[in-house]
């Protein structure tokens, strides 16, 4: 069993990276953990329970009495908080179901199906993943006092922990690694370094993304093209009215227009093509429209409530002159609509623009700035630049995917 002093060191350590990550940016608030519980909040947790605690949960206890956000979402459970209120209350909801789910967690924990054993000690508040359980009695070939977290069982396997204290180490260790990346700035995982410090090209950002379909089997390559000159680029400028991003124009004098699946990055040429472009919009437009006006009239169907299709025609079509943007791209792709598996396959759009006034590359009809708030919406990656490499972490996670996928041998 670990001892208080391991416990305050594991935690102390735990609080030094909660502290670095709060630093490097907004996504974490640089919480603490609680004061230690006295034996007598432990006992009336325990007499609450009708069981007493694993010693090493009890050990925690008293070195630190639960800790909120420690992590993005999940919550170390105090003693006020264990066998009542709507965490504890949600968690044991979580196991009713997985249990509910067929033998699979009961296999997994060595235990009979709907094992009452089993100690709620970290909540997650976005979903199950990140829940985390102890044994309270002996069960298959663990002891009472081992732990597990939920998220662990997925298709490549789970661990079952000796302890909480091995469970937080483990969780330390990951947490850590997460650290290191975000300390290191956006899209440092897919380049192994802090690209803030020598960025990566064009050029280098679309071999990485080709480097990485490879890595995820894919054999889609970006299609390139020579680049324009600064004699074109002056020449689009002046028939557009208005300079180009550097980011855009960057892009444009590495490849003048791009493919890469299912999306079409303009030439210079299609960017001045103004009938082309509006073309695009509309074809854009009418699609949005033909998905909202099958899903309305579906609600409809069971609510018997009139659709206003003039209404959500307005609507989005509206939503295409709210952002004053130079074309940059579109994408195509051909599935069922939202909803409808039993039906046929239509043709979806997307067009994408430079917003002149931020250079941000947005979707014209999904961006939030444009769309209502209950609708779907793609926010922007920002510039053109990092439009690309937001194509680059894409790769990067699809090539993470597939190393997971079991291989047939």
């Amino acid at each position: 069993m670990s001892s208080p002093e391991q416990w305050r060191e594991l935690l102390a350590a735990y609080t030094a990276e909660v502290a670095r990550v709060a630093q490097a940016g907004d996504l974490f608030d640089a919480t603490t953990p609680n004061a230690g519980a006295t034996e007598e909040q432990i006992r009336e947790a325990e007499t609450r329970l009708g069981y007493r605690l694993p010693d090493d949960h009890r050990t925690m206890l008293s070195v630190a009495n639960g800790w909120d956000d420690y992590d993005i979402g999940e919550s170390i459970l105090g003693t006020d908080e264990l066998g009542q209120g709507p965490r504890w209350e949600a968690m044991c909801e979580t196991l009713a179901i997985f249990f509910g789910e067929g033998d699979w967690l009961a296999e997994k924990l060595g235990v009979e199906k709907n094992w009452p054993h089993l100690l709620p000690v970290i909540a997650y508040d976005n979903g199950w993943t990140g829940e985390c359980f102890l044994y309270t009695a002996d069960g298959g070939e663990h002891r009472a006092g081992a732990a597990f977290e939920l998220g662990d069982f997925d298709v490549i396997g789970g661990g079952i922990h000796s302890d909480f204290y091995d469970l937080m180490s483990a969780k330390l260790t990951k947490f850590r690694e997460f650290v290191d990346w975000e300390v290191k700035g956006d899209h440092a995982r897919t380049w192994g370094r802090d690209i803030r410090v020598n960025p990566p090209t064009v050029t280098q950002i679309l071999d990485k993304v080709d480097e990485l379909s490879a890595e995820a089997g894919s054999d889609a390559r970006i299609g390139r093209r020579p680049g324009v000159t600064d004699a074109e680029l002056a020449e689009l400028e002046k028939v557009l009215g208005t300079e180009l991003h550097v980011a855009h124009r960057a892009v444009l004098q590495t490849s003048n227009g791009l493919d890469h699946v299912n999306i079409h990055i303009l030439s210079a040429d299609e960017i001045a093509d103004v009938d082309s472009w509006e073309q695009l919009r509309h074809s854009a437009a009418d699609s949005e429209i033909d998905s909202q006006l099958w899903i309305k009239s579906s609600v409809a169907a069971s609510t018997g409530e009139s659709v206003d299709e003039d209404a959500i025609r307005d609507e989005i079509t509206g939503r295409l002159a709210k952002i004053p943007a130079i074309p940059f791209a579109h994408r195509q792709i051909v599935a069922q609509r939202a909803g409808d598996i039993t039906g046929p396959s239509v043709p979806r759009y997307w067009v994408y623009g430079v917003d002149r006034r931020d250079g941000a590359v947005r979707s014209l009809l999904d961006d939030p700035l444009v769309t209502p708030l209950s609708g779907a919406y793609e926010p922007s990656r920002g510039d053109a630049r990092e439009y690309l490499l937001a194509f680059a972490d894409d790769a990067y996670w699809r090539a993470e995917a597939m190393k997971n996928i079991p291989r047939a041998q």
